[in-house]
């Protein structure tokens, strides 16, 4: 787990809205990534990288993309000794990815937008299922077919 190590180097604050930041986050996550076998996976919604930092270690690389660079998230990924990490400002979907985590803007229909985007990737990731973020919430309601849900996350089979 690296939730205490984050804590201690960069203090509780680089933790909020992370999926780290809820009590059982890290340990959802862990728990449906730990039994994908993943090549590439892109992250869409990156901030402080600390999902993709946990990511990485259950695939051979993951491609970050956000439209905020946020610099913390290199210090984070080096701190962390992790190689099979990058990130880019611009979406890449020319490359083939085994799963995208969808974890960027809450509101305005964005979800539903990165999702369009992601419409060729098998697995979909879907992080902040909860009344917080109630949009989110309805939009995964709306998708049909095989969904884990697991915490504040939901593991969907894209049949698209």
């Amino acid at each position: 787990m690296i939730k205490e190590k984050i804590i201690n180097k960069f203090g509780k604050d680089i933790l909020h809205n992370s999926c780290i930041w809820y009590k059982e986050g890290e340990k959802n996550l862990r728990s449906l990534l730990e039994r994908l076998k993943l090549d590439n996976v892109l992250e869409i919604g990156t901030a402080y990288g600390l999902s993709g930092a946990i990511i990485s270690e259950y695939c051979n690389h993951v491609y970050t993309y956000d439209i905020h660079d946020f610099k913390q998230k290199y210090e984070v990924w080096e701190f962390l000794g992790l190689k099979n990490i990058g990130f880019d400002r611009k979406l890449n979907l020319d490359r083939k990815y085994d799963l995208a985590f969808i974890d960027g803007w809450h509101w305005n229909g964005q979800c539903e937008k990165d999702f369009k985007k992601c419409k060729d990737i098998h697995l979909i990731l879907f992080h902040d299922y909860n009344y917080v973020h109630k949009e989110v919430m309805l939009f995964i309601d709306t998708l049909k077919g095989n969904k884990v849900i697991k915490g504040n996350f939901v593991l969907y089979e894209n049949k698209q």
